[in-house]
């Protein structure tokens, strides 16, 4: 139990969890509560996990960690686009990427 409470507060942990959580169950949650395609693609994927990539490239460039960590989220969403969604949707990748980028190198250091 205490190796459990050394790692679980580690941001990295939690970025990767967050990550995890929002490409794979909450799409299929939205799924099994019949919600319509179109509300799925904007709330999740055009609203919610922009914000995700928005928040985590600040994390990233706010603590230090190596800018190879902008490529996790849109892995994660790229391996769950190919295990069940449709093929246009990894445009979104991408995107997401690219807004990684852009955040990431409009972020300030933290000191």
């Amino acid at each position: 139990m205490t190796k459990i409470k050394k790692v679980l507060p580690k941001p990295i942990l939690i970025f990767l969890l967050v990550a995890l959580v929002v490409c794979f169950p909450l799409p299929l949650l939205t799924s099994w509560l019949h919600i319509s395609t179109v509300q799925r693609i904007i709330s999740l994927f055009l609203i919610l996990d922009p914000l995700i990539v928005i928040i985590s490239s600040i994390m990233i460039k706010r603590q230090h960690w190596s800018a190879w960590w902008l490529l996790a989220f849109p892995a994660i969403f790229a391996l769950s686009v190919w295990w069940r969604f449709a093929q246009y949707n990894y445009w979104l990748v991408g995107m997401y990427l690219l807004l990684a980028v852009i955040i990431y190198l409009a972020t300030p250091r933290k000191s």
